[in-house]
């Protein structure tokens, strides 16, 4: 039988667990400006690692993210009806951010609202290990004002990559993947980083080696 116009195919529905039913309404949410989105979002990643900790020690299997925002959504509202109201807020801002919000295009990446190949469960578990390697408060790197970014001086950066690739052969493959892949991404005025572009950079290489252990 053939698919209506704009919904999900089975595989595409079952990776968006609770948002399945909300992208097949006719219903359309309220955009809410993108320092309110981006604080929701900081919020479920904060909530998210500490639920996935406690996954691992009880070693039960980590919740995807469409269901843990599912979820989260009906803890913070209560009602069912309010929840998925705000899920379609949601749903409507990702969309309308995605385009110049990389934070944005991400998280709706990782819940499969917007298709692609970072949708896995694998992908948001790298992206998330890698924010902590960057701050083990992860809403540090949201920052509250519209206009500002979170920075990285270059040493840290190299910190970082250590870190999370740690399985370079040697100093001069190190040395060739900082000039290629990282040097290309400063900021020639203040000659820092932006972490984003940083975390958007780690979990391309880190597919690009197949997704597999750093």
């Amino acid at each position: 039988e053939a698919l209506a116009a704009g919904e999900p195919d089975p595989t595409h529905k079952a990776q968006l667990g609770g948002f399945g039913g909300l992208m097949l309404t006719k219903r359309v949410g309220r955009i809410k400006p993108r320092g309110q989105v981006l604080k929701t979002i900081a919020q479920i990643y904060s909530e998210k690692i500490v639920t996935d900790q406690v996954d691992d020690r009880e070693r039960n299997p980590r919740m995807s993210l469409p269901l843990f925002v599912y979820d989260w959504h009906l803890n913070r509202y209560g009602l069912r009806n309010l929840a998925e109201m705000n899920l379609m807020d949601l749903i409507a801002s990702i969309k309308h951010w995605a385009g110049s919000t990389l934070k944005v295009k991400l998280f709706g990446q990782f819940c499969a609202i917007l298709r692609s190949e970072n949708s896995t469960v694998e992908h948001l578990n790298f992206y998330l290990y890698c924010m902590q390697v960057l701050s083990p408060n992860v809403t540090l790197l949201f920052p509250e004002a519209e206009d500002a970014g979170f920075w990285l001086k270059p040493l840290r950066v190299l910190d970082v990559v250590r870190v999370v690739f740690s399985n370079f052969g040697d100093a001069a493959a190190l040395r060739q993947f900082m000039t290629t892949k990282v040097e290309t991404l400063i900021e020639n005025r203040s000659k820092m980083y932006d972490a984003d572009k940083i975390l958007y950079m780690l979990l391309e290489e880190w597919q690009r080696r197949g997704g597999g252990d750093t």
